[in-house]
């Protein structure tokens, strides 16, 4: 009885594309031939990877050659790797524009498994890009870049809803540019802090909704403000209560801005942090 094929094709479209990494002045002119490090006019020649005994390394699955050989009208074990006169055949030109690759076509098929197998030039997604140094370009599927685009938006808006929150707030918004990395003197305006902030949102507003949305975020703003005023002691990270030394946090903990934050919020400590603001609004008086 004749073996049944399961067939490796499908009716999908994946896209790889260039990433355009920083480098230098030519980045930032998005117009410059090089931008992102790759001249308009260049390519990437890609053939199957060999591996350490000099052979080319396997590509497709056991399934995949047989479906894929019978298909294609080839002698059987013309798609083994050990076949050189195919395989050496065989490249792949990647350019800086959009490649496209119609899974539905045998061909093509075969030219996307050579673009997966060479892992140190390819990436499997855009959110891995950064793993590697050497990945020029990134795969991405049929509509995922929509989706990206409608996440990227979800999330602006939230960021967006955040700082009409708090965008009245000196102390919340110094608080948040200084957890993004973005200290701030005492005495800057609010308008320059809220188009700091603006400014955080449209670089990186996932960044400024964890920090926004901290449900200790306000607890986490007096801490600091107690710090600023010595009522507070910090030192090397760690949170110390101004006049006794103690740590602010429970027996077993270290007093992390998080843990103090938490100790401060349970019920039990209320007294406790009562009696800071009391000191932190008498120090201001």
């Amino acid at each position: 009885m004749e073996k049944t094929l399961e067939s490796c094709l499908s009716n999908e479209k994946v896209y790889v594309k260039f990433y355009r990494r920083k480098k230098g002045n030519i980045t930032d002119n998005p117009k410059h031939v090089a931008n992102g490090g790759m001249l308009e006019t260049s390519f990437k020649e890609l053939v199957p990877p060999m591996l350490r005994n000099g052979q080319r390394k396997n590509i497709l699955t056991d399934n995949e050659k047989a479906f894929l050989e019978s298909y294609l009208g080839l002698k059987e074990g013309e798609l083994s790797a050990y076949n050189k006169n195919y395989w050496d055949k065989r490249k792949v030109i990647l350019y800086k524009e959009n490649n496209v690759f119609d899974l539905s076509d045998a061909d093509q098929y075969i030219d996307y498994k050579i673009v997966l197998a060479n892992s140190n030039i390819v990436a499997p997604s855009l959110d891995k890009i950064n793993e590697k140094a050497t990945y020029w370009f990134f795969i991405e599927r049929e509509g995922e870049e929509e989706l990206r685009k409608s996440k990227t938006l979800t999330i602006k808006q939230e960021a967006y809803r955040l700082f009409g929150k708090y965008e009245e707030n000196k102390d919340i918004l110094r608080y948040i540019l200084w957890q993004s990395a973005k200290p701030t003197a005492k005495n800057t305006k609010l308008e320059t802090l809220r188009g700091w902030v603006g400014e955080l949102i449209e670089d990186k507003a996932p960044l400024f909704v964890r920090i926004a949305s901290d449900p200790l975020l306000k607890t986490k703003v007096f801490i600091n403000l107690a710090v600023d005023a010595g009522v507070i002691t910090l030192r090397n990270e760690e949170y110390f209560d101004g006049e006794t030394g103690k740590p602010i946090c429970q027996p077993t903990e270290t007093p992390s801005l998080e843990s103090a934050a938490i100790f401060l919020n349970a019920p039990r400590q209320q007294e406790y942090k009562l009696m800071l603001e009391a000191k932190l609004k008498n120090s201001k008086e």
